[in-house]
């Protein structure tokens, strides 16, 4: 089982380097809509 990320799930930069590109791109795409 993977560890839960910890307070970076909506962070543009994608401080987190497990996380893949494609899910930075799509947080980044929802936090510039709003």
């Amino acid at each position: 089982l993977k560890k839960r990320r910890r307070k970076d799930d909506f962070t543009p930069g994608g401080k987190n380097a497990r996380r893949p590109d494609r899910a930075t791109i799509v947080y980044s795409n929802l936090i510039r809509k709003y």
